[in-house]
């Protein structure tokens, strides 16, 4: 671990740790904790922890949405498109055909009073009760690849598979924004994930899961999930992804890191970040609170 301190007026310099969980820095002199920052690659995030059993075939799995407490919602896309509701367990609590009225069962989502399904054959989406009665649906003017709801806003994402790019409508279908995503994008799952206030996508061209910001211009997660490539849900510090080839969700640790970050300056206001006047030394302690082991790059003024 090199630590960089302040020399003179004005000069700044770098140091980089390497923290192991629970680790502990501290130093003396008379430097102040300017900035940290993590480096590294953000797919060192995304460890598999487990899988979730689907009842869906091979290969006709594709939609996953949170669904609440231990429950998922699930479809089966095809001919014999089928709505799950499973736990945790992968145990199947209800399900109903969507046959009649959904030419092939894409993602799923809900707003806790209806359930609305991406449907690529047509271009639409399809609506539902939660008992599985058809309500209605709302054309699409291209290949709809995924959907989630956002409560915040109260409007559904959905993203064109091969436009690179989501629409953001009401539950109605009428247009409120378009938001381009990353260049080469083929989205076929997403989720809003309401702990960390973003949207997760998965990208079958990079066989990744990517969680965007609000607007999505900026990526704040990529972690690798192939085979895992379609539906795509969040529960707490759990993403799980679809894998038709498999019949199964892969389960991933996407815990983000925490850091306590305590100083104190004994010519300043304490854990306030304000900058002593004379000559007085500032002792700087991190702890990293995750299970994973962190790079820091730490500048001292």
């Amino acid at each position: 671990m090199t630590n960089g301190f302040r020399v003179g007026l004005g000069l700044v310099l770098l140091g980089v740790a390497a923290f192991t969980p629970h680790a502990v820095m501290a130093q003396s002199g008379d430097s102040v904790l300017d900035m940290i920052e993590r480096s590294g690659s953000p797919s060192n995030l995304g460890d598999p922890i487990g899988t979730l059993p689907l009842p869906s075939p091979l290969f006709a799995g594709w939609g996953l949405a949170d669904a609440g407490s231990n429950l998922f919602w699930h479809t089966r896309s095809g001919g014999a498109g089928t709505v799950y509701l499973i736990n945790t367990n992968g145990n199947v609590v209800t399900s109903f055909s969507v046959t009649a009225n959904t030419g092939s069962a894409n993602d799923i989502t809900s707003d806790g009073t209806f359930l609305y399904i991406v449907d690529s054959a047509p271009s639409e989406v399809d609506i539902y009760d939660m008992d599985g009665v058809f309500q209605s649906s709302f054309a699409i003017p291209f290949l709809p690849g995924a959907i989630t709801y956002n409560p915040n806003t109260g409007n559904l994402y959905i993203p064109d598979a091969i436009g690179g790019t989501v629409d953001e409508r009401t539950t109605a279908g009428v247009l409120v924004d378009n938001f381009p995503l990353a260049a080469g994008a083929f989205p076929l799952g997403m989720e809003y994930d309401a702990q960390r206030n973003g949207y997760w996508i998965t990208d079958l061209s990079t066989g990744r899961a990517i969680l965007y910001n609000l607007d999505f211009t900026v990526v704040r997660q990529s972690i690798s999930v192939a085979p895992g490539r379609r539906g795509v849900a969040v529960k707490g510090d759990k993403l799980y992804v679809v894998s038709p080839a498999t019949s199964e969700a892969l389960i991933f640790d996407i815990t983000e890191f925490q850091l306590a970050v305590p100083f104190f300056l004994d010519n300043g206001t304490n854990l306030s970040g304000s900058m002593p006047t004379s000559g007085v030394a500032a002792f700087v302690g991190i702890k990293n609170m995750s299970a994973k082991s962190i790079t820091l790059t730490i500048v001292y003024t």
